[in-house]
């Protein structure tokens, strides 16, 4: 073979392992969306019964498939931010302390309990409110 035969079949090669790369990843993927759907009180049951039963079919697609997807795209999301993290800083060892975001996130946090009022449904439940003669909203 020639140099140039050599040459072009090089990315052809590195194509198809990505392509199968991808392919694998992406059944991996929905092998645990699956597993996902199925962890429950009624196990993975619900997910075979769910054609034909209407309260499995409301489990599985009202309340586990939408938990099961959130924490997948949390997870993927949380995964990205840190690869971009490192590779904008040049650093693999990048991490949210390490930068200060978590530090200034839980800031944020607190400012938006305090602005929110967000502990007052906590507070009143220890007042003793409402006293006789007062309002209720009170």
């Amino acid at each position: 073979m020639t140099d140039a035969a050599l040459s072009s079949s090089a990315p052809r090669a590195g194509m198809a392992r990505t392509a199968w790369l991808a392919l694998a990843l992406l059944a991996l993927a929905v092998f645990g969306l699956a597993l996902g759907a199925s962890v429950g009180s009624t196990g993975f049951d619900s997910v075979l019964r769910a054609r034909h039963d209407a309260v499995a079919w409301q489990i599985v697609w009202d309340i586990r498939l939408p938990r099961t997807l959130g924490a997948w795209l949390a997870g993927a999301l949380l995964g990205l931010a840190g690869a971009v993290a490192q590779g904008l800083f040049r650093n693999p060892l990048a991490d949210p302390f390490l930068l200060g975001s978590a530090s200034g996130a839980a800031l944020a946090v607190a400012i938006a309990f305090a602005v929110m009022a967000a502990g007052a449904p906590t507070a009143q439940r220890w007042r003793r409110w409402p006293r006789p003669g007062w309002p209720a909203w009170v």
